[in-house]
């Protein structure tokens, strides 16, 4: 397998200390592929769209700290780009971890319709399309939808995929894969965080009924936080004219 050798990184970080950050950089022996930037911590999505900016190549890919890739991936998510011109980015198959448990009880998530993965996502009834560590896309597309929604931060990467699916062809490559960890430390155990995200999705994509809007706005609105909040997740499901 030939492993993609025209790459080049940057290492944006708020809470890592330089020397550690240095470290790391002069152990990978590529410190002309490798940058270094330090920004004020903001969340996750304003790192990311800082990265985004500082970059310079044509195609953009994000790996999360806890995450790894198959060696091959960038290699073969290029090579599809490079032959697909009218597809805006391209994901693949990643396999599920957990901290506690050894490598050989992996979980599978394969992509068939990233549509429906993307539903099932935002639905909370399965795991979706992983665009953080899963996507290569083309610079210039997250340029265009203007990159992560910093209002978000649980789900930032969900709103930005639903955007991508919703406006560019999406392409998939089965031949490689990638690795998400999951932990008892995971921002996403934080449940009112993320059902805060998740409401604050709907009413930005319009996903709710007139009702169940002005429901989420008024509890939104609110200075404290949520006390026996209940939305009918029923009513809030996006349907197929939606994703």
């Amino acid at each position: 397998t030939r492993y993609w050798r025209d790459w080049s990184s940057d290492v944006c970080s708020s809470d890592l200390s330089e020397v550690e950050v240095f470290n790391f950089i002069a152990a990978q022996n590529n410190l002309n592929r490798i940058k270094y930037f330090q920004t004020m911590n903001r969340g996750q999505a304003a790192a990311r769209n800082f990265g985004l900016r500082m970059s310079a190549g044509e195609y953009i890919a994000y790996l999360d700290a806890d995450d790894f890739w198959a060696k091959n991936k960038l290699s073969k998510q290029v090579n599809f780009l490079q032959r697909k011109k009218f597809v805006a980015a391209v994901n693949c198959p990643y396999f599920i971890f957990y901290d506690k448990q050894p490598l050989n009880k992996l979980r599978f998530i394969g992509y068939f319709s990233q549509k429906r993965n993307i539903k099932r996502w935002a639905n909370m009834t399965g795991f979706g399309g992983f665009l953080e560590t899963n996507y290569l896309i083309r610079r210039q597309v997250l340029l265009e939808v203007g990159g992560f929604d910093e209002k978000f931060t649980t789900s930032s990467g969900l709103d930005l995929a639903f955007r991508i699916n919703t406006r560019f062809k999406i392409g998939q490559v089965f031949s490689t894969f990638s690795n998400y960890r999951l932990s008892d430390f995971q921002w996403h155990k934080m449940h009112s965080e993320l059902e805060r995200n998740m409401e604050l999705f709907m009413l930005k994509h319009n996903l709710l009924s007139s009702s169940d809007r002005a429901l989420i706005s008024a509890y939104l609105a609110l200075p404290t936080k949520r006390s026996g909040f209940n939305l009918d997740r029923k009513s809030t499901r996006l349907n197929s004219s939606h994703a």
